[in-house]
């Protein structure tokens, strides 16, 4: 099994609120969650049953993506665009 972290660098949307985010996190119970990347006629989006907090500072959050899946070759082209 391997596992490899992405991790894109982007600035925070305006409006973020770094205080508000562990309370954000701390309020989702459990269910579905959706995943998007790309934009316009691009846009590819999957669910994922589960995320958790990856950092706090900076905001991150962690979702499992398998290797085999079709959103695991688009983020990691999307990763590739930014470097």
């Amino acid at each position: 099994m391997h596992a490899q972290a992405l991790r894109i660098e982007e600035p925070h949307p305006a409006g973020f609120d770094e205080r508000r985010f562990p309370r954000a996190l701390g309020r989702f119970a459990t269910g579905v969650v959706v995943i998007s990347t790309g934009s316009g006629e691009r846009l590819h989006a999957m669910t994922a049953n589960a995320f958790m907090s990856g950092s706090l500072k900076p905001p991150l959050i962690v979702v499992s993506v398998g290797q085999r899946a079709r959103m695991h070759e688009r983020l990691m082209a999307r990763a590739r665009s930014l470097a």
